[in-house]
Order: C-alpha cells, then sequence, then structure tokens
C-alpha cells in the first residue's frame, strides 16, 4: 500500500544519500579515532591505566571502569559519568556521529581528562563516596534480577530467595523479582558493524 509512510521513505532515502555523498561514515571514523587517541593519552597522563579503558570500534567506543583491585565497577562508573556531566559531557558511551567536529571531540577528551584525575583521586582514596557519588548507576544487562546492582561477591552472600512467583505477572509487579538460575548465562548482544560497499 502507498499510505502514510511515504514521507518516511522519502526522508529514508534523503538520509542515505546525504550518508553516501557526504561520507559520514569515514567522519564518524575520523572522529572517533581522533577521541579514542585523546582518550588513551588522558588515561595515561592521569595513571589509571588499567582502571580506566576505551574499546570497540573507533566511531563506537565505549570506556570501561575498575576499582582499585582491578575489577568492574559500577560505582566507578557513577563517579566517571558524574564528573563527565559536571563539565557538560552527557557520555554514558563514547560513540560519535558524523556531527561532532574536532572541537566537540576535543571538547570530550579535555572533559575526560579531568575525570580521570578524580578518578585517580577515588582509587589513592579507596572509595568513591568522598567525592559524592550517589547511587550507583544501574547495567541494562544484570546477572541477577533486582532493583539495585550488587557485586558479584555481595550476590553470593545475599540470602537465598523464597520460592518464585507463580506467575510471570506477579514478578511484573514484585519489588524483588526471582532471580535467575545460577547456571545461565550473562546475556550478550552481537555488535554489528556495517561498511557501506562502493
Amino acid at each position: 500500500t502507498h499510505g502514510a509512510e511515504t514521507h518516511a521513505l522519502a526522508a529514508a532515502v534523503a538520509a542515505m544519500a546525504i550518508t553516501r555523498d557526504d561520507d559520514a561514515v569515514g567522519a564518524m571514523d575520523r572522529a572517533g579515532a581522533r577521541l579514542r587517541r585523546g582518550a588513551d593519552e588522558a588515561i595515561a597522563a592521569a595513571g589509571v591505566g588499567g582502571f580506566v579503558g576505551v574499546a570497540g570500534r573507533d566511531s563506537n567506543l565505549v570506556f570501561t571502569t575498575a576499582d582499585a583491585a582491578g575489577r568492574p565497577s559500577q560505582p566507578y562508573r557513577t563517579l566517571m559519568l558524574q564528573e563527565l556531566t559536571r563539565r557538560g559531557i552527557l557520555g554514558p558511551s563514547f560513540v560519535v556521529s558524523a556531527a561532532h567536529d574536532d572541537a566537540a571531540v576535543d571538547e570530550t577528551v579535555d572533559a575526560f581528562a579531568a575525570a580521570c584525575r578524580v578518578y585517580r583521586d577515588a582509587l589513592d582514596a579507596g572509595s568513591v563516596e568522598p567525592f559524592g557519588v550517589g547511587r550507583p548507576v544501574q547495567p541494562a544487562i544484570r546477572r541477577a534480577s533486582g532493583t539495585v546492582w550488587t557485586s558479584p561477591a555481595a550476590a553470593k552472600s545475599a540470602p537465598a530467595k523464597s520460592a518464585p512467583a507463580k506467575s510471570a505477572a506477579a514478578n511484573l509487579v514484585s519489588p524483588t523479582p526471582a532471580r535467575a538460575p545460577s547456571s545461565s548465562a550473562p546475556v550478550a548482544f552481537p555488535i554489528h558493524s556495517h561498511t557501506p560497499s562502493s
């Protein structure tokens, strides 16, 4: 049928033409490479290598955070997000777009460098608490269900839950849903990269 979707299809065709003609993919790769270089330099300068990292394809970067023992840490991730936000960067990841020019990338690197220095101070203090961090941010995919993230060690030492809810609907309203079996593997989603054909 040719209903109301024709305007959306026209917009899609125009967006694809702009992406091809303006080398949007190349622009994102270049911006991401600049961001990676700057972030790596900031990590080294602050002395947080091994605790903060940058991973992924240049145009689709994420940063990693670990505590002083080198374990992945949501409280330290929260500190990094807090310090980036204080400096005007909303950066749950470092995914770039074709709109990110050198000035935007450099502003992000400067904010990240300052955040890395605070991160170093928190590592030296042994805690994020003196730095005003509230409740840790929650990962989207959790090893154990529940409303508050806990470390794997805390999850193992938690008291056993009572029998699971009798219906799926009960889990939707339960403040503490039944825990998934411990033998289940974490859920992972594939990341696909698309390279335009010439």
